[in-house]
């Protein structure tokens, strides 16, 4: 299906027609990204109160670069101050799902990487 937030305006159509006109709830809709930063905080700023799937891949970005290349353009820096932005906006009901890979990211050793996350990216 490709990557929603590379085609902005469509996607945020489509959630507005479904919850509008076809009366679904806003909650029950989910949009999957691979990361796509500025477009994560603009559709925050969209007030739909809909569910963020953040499908991480890797809680380091060497691992991250080779299975996400737009990770390049967008690093787990810049991702984690997108899904900060998320989060603060406080829109509804809305959630934050991280999702990893079974055999790929799914290690202790990955588990315990992305729990750190927040302390690594965290200001000083």
């Amino acid at each position: 299906m490709g990557e929603p937030l590379a085609n902005y305006k469509a996607t945020v159509s489509a959630v507005r027609r479904l919850h509008e006109y076809k009366g679904l709830s806003a909650r029950h809709l989910t949009v999957s990204t691979v990361g796509v930063a500025p477009a994560i905080e603009r559709l925050a700023r969209e007030g739909l109160p809909l569910t963020l799937a953040v499908s991480l891949h890797a809680a380091n970005n060497d691992a991250r670069n080779e299975l996400v290349p737009l990770n390049r353009r967008y690093p787990l820096e810049r991702l984690y101050e997108a899904c900060v932005y998320w989060v603060a906006t406080d829109v509804a009901a809305t959630e934050l799902r991280v999702g990893v890979i079974d055999g790929v990211n799914d290690t202790d050793e990955a588990i315990d990487e992305l729990a750190a996350t927040p302390a690594r990216f965290a200001p000083t």
